[in-house]
């Protein structure tokens, strides 16, 4: 009886042995398809899903981001805030996850949820220029001109207009959501808030901005 028990264990510790390589490759696998952009959103999705599952990850909420941006990619706007909360909520200073949300929100059109996770990413980093900048673009939806004008300029003082997105959509950090349509760059986008700012005010017709 001894003989077969000695066995099986030692029948079973190859097996282990021999499983570790395997299932450090599939965690080095997943963590890849997970942080890449350019992975497909749905195998982007599974990859970040099992990494969650496996307990193997110190840093769940990047994960998380990682699988809200491919949420947003397929248009899953309310799932990809579950995520972005979810993340929020394991590190509650984690502005680039309220700046994440904040895009989805704006894209759901829900510019007040928006225009606070923006403000809230700011409080935590106070020079974030895509916060600012993004901030500016709801501004600039809800018609609060003078507000948008003043979030792209302060975006523009803290970084030259070529580091900025010239698109809608931003996102911080090397992991960025693709642009959902285009947009002008920075200083034209300003010069043309400021052109709307100042029509509402007199009456004028606005000359129609064209596209970059």
């Amino acid at each position: 009886m001894t003989k077969y028990v000695v066995i099986s264990l030692l029948w079973l510790a190859g097996l282990i042995w021999t499983s570790a390589p395997v299932y450090a490759d599939a965690i080095d696998k997943n963590i890849r398809l997970c942080d890449n952009d350019d992975t497909d959103p749905f195998v982007k999705i599974n990859a970040c899903t099992w990494l969650l599952l496996s307990g193997e990850i110190t840093t769940p909420q990047v994960a998380l981001i990682n699988r809200g941006i491919a949420w947003r990619k397929k248009g899953e706007y309310d799932k990809a805030i579950s995520d972005y909360t979810a993340a929020i909520n394991i590190k509650p200073d984690f502005a680039d996850a309220l700046i994440y949300r904040g895009i989805a929100w704006y894209d759901k059109g829900d510019y007040d949820n928006a225009i606070s996770d923006y403000t809230a990413a700011l409080g935590i980093k106070p020079d974030d220029a895509l916060a600012l900048y993004n901030r500016g673009l709801v501004w600039h939806d809800k018609g609060e001109y003078d507000k948008a004008v003043s979030d792209y300029t302060a975006a523009l003082d803290i970084k030259p207009e070529r580091h900025l997105p010239s698109v809608t959509g931003a996102t911080p950090g090397p992991k960025r959501a693709k642009p959902s349509r285009p947009f002008p760059t920075v200083r034209r986008l300003l010069t043309s808030t400021r052109t709307l700012r100042l029509s509402s005010i007199t009456g004028a017709t606005p000359v129609a901005m064209t596209s970059p």
